[in-house]
């Protein structure tokens, strides 16, 4: 639309920053209708002037998740200039797209030409910051990813190393359903149960209410038991906006079964060929045993006139 056929931005003092700034300038009014804004909102939102114009901010940019939220942001902090400081907030474009624009918010004492007041309007200027919002996200989920990614190594590790001692099976189980709950998300209030034929390893069982997260321990390919890790009920310290067990932690607990998995039958095979070997030694200490009796009474053809 030519500046002909828009209506004045503003007067006095904010008309030359309407006209001259390279960031989004918009006017609400004190129950967020739309009074007036550049063109540089229109090409990142894609919504046309007659859309954007004495339109509802927060109806047609917020998004349904943020609405209420930034609606009592508006009322509490920005109208009444106590919003400190820039303020990232995410808008949902015509094409459905999320972009981000970082502002700043001047409340104004609105007065029309003719001199009467019409409320407190509000002046934000903003800046298209779409691209770094991404680009940390990328950067905090790569971070994210490393994390879990030490987590599951760390604990592998620590498997190995317990499982390097050759201890008894059932103290292997305590000690490695230990280290399990360390590399979840919420290890203050997580406990880890290996279950392995008829007995139970490291925690009790869970209540039935408790978020639990589980995998089967296969064994020389017979199911024979499983891990379970547990959290206290939902609320005690964790964030009730995400799942309980992250997808990463899914993998990890399939992981951890499957390499333990492995330690049980090699352990279980150490012992197998420990127990024939002791059993050897016993014939082995037997027949000599009765040899050394069958000479010192002459037999075996050793003695007779």
């Amino acid at each position: 639309m030519s500046d002909a056929k828009r209506p004045l931005i503003s007067t006095g003092l904010y008309q030359s920053a309407f006209q001259l700034s390279k960031g989004i300038i918009l006017i609400l009014d004190q129950d967020g209708m739309v009074v007036s804004f550049n063109e540089i909102l229109e090409s990142i939102t894609g919504y046309s002037y007659a859309e954007l114009t004495h339109s509802n901010w927060f109806d047609l940019l917020i998004p349904k998740k943020d609405k209420a939220a930034a609606k009592r942001y508006f009322r509490r902090f920005i109208l009444k200039g106590r919003a400190s400081g820039k303020v990232i907030t995410e808008l949902e474009a015509r094409n459905g797209k999320a972009c981000f624009v970082e502002w700043y918010y001047q409340p104004l004492e609105n007065q029309t030409a003719s001199g009467d007041g019409e409320g407190v309007r509000v002046l934000a200027i903003g800046q298209d910051v779409s691209e770094r919002v991404f680009q940390e996200r990328q950067l905090l989920n790569e971070r994210t990813q490393l994390i879990e990614r030490n987590k599951e190594l760390t604990c592998l590790y620590s498997m190995a190393k317990i499982v390097a001692r050759n201890q008894p099976l059932p103290q292997m189980l305590e000690s490695i359903a230990a280290i399990i709950p360390p590399a979840f998300q919420y290890p203050e209030i997580a406990t880890a149960i290996i279950r392995l034929d008829a007995h139970a390893y490291g925690a009790s069982e869970p209540m039935a209410d408790n978020p639990t997260l589980s995998e089967n321990l296969v064994v020389h390919e017979l199911q024979r038991g499983n891990i379970k890790v547990m959290y206290a009920l939902q609320g005690q310290g964790q964030d009730q906006t995400t799942p309980a067990f992250l997808d990463e932690e899914h993998a990890l607990l399939r992981t951890i079964a499957h390499h333990l998995a492995i330690a049980i039958e090699r352990k279980e095979a150490i012992d197998h060929k420990a127990e024939i070997a002791n059993q050897l030694r016993h014939s082995c200490l037997l027949y000599t045993s009765d040899a050394a009796d069958e000479s010192s009474r002459g037999g075996w053809g050793g003695g007779g006139g």
